[in-house]
């Protein structure tokens, strides 16, 4: 459902906007949106931050509905999680612009990356896990940006 009728940025992308603020940590939307500047060709329809703001307080009970959703999906009778993620290297970085893998499908192709904590540049992708005592909880690749 949108918001108004000539609005093109969704419900759905102003909820995944605000848990992306809310999981980075800012706690400020002037920060967030100051951050976003860097993005603009790959969010054409970026609403203003008092319509994000306005949208927001709308969509919260949606939101809600989501985070309670996710947050049984992994939950196994733990109390505490591990969440970690580590670079998938397909070739060395090197071969990266000759690779062919996800020539015909460019959002699952992989990419270049940098690993702070092993001081790494690949080409490859990003392997998140959620892990708690009972074992894996959620795995997912993704394609790193």
């Amino acid at each position: 459902m949108k918001y108004a009728s000539d609005s093109r940025f969704s419900d759905l992308e102003v909820i995944a906007l605000s848990l992306t603020e809310e999981t980075m940590g800012y706690d400020s939307e002037c920060y967030l949106f100051s951050q976003l500047e860097d993005y603009r060709s790959k969010l054409p329809h970026l609403i203003s931050r008092r319509q994000y703001n306005d949208r927001r307080k709308y969509t919260a009970a949606l939101c809600e509905k989501i985070r309670k959703r996710v947050a049984e999906s992994l939950d196994g009778g733990e109390d505490v999680f591990i969440i970690d993620s580590k670079p998938v290297k397909v070739c060395q970085p090197s071969r990266g612009n000759r690779n062919t893998m996800g020539r015909t499908c460019p959002e699952k192709a992989p990419d270049f990356g940098y690993c702070a904590t092993q001081a790494l540049y690949y080409f490859g992708y990003k392997l998140h896990a959620v892990c708690g005592v009972s074992g894996l909880s959620d795995c997912s690749i993704l394609r790193h940006e």
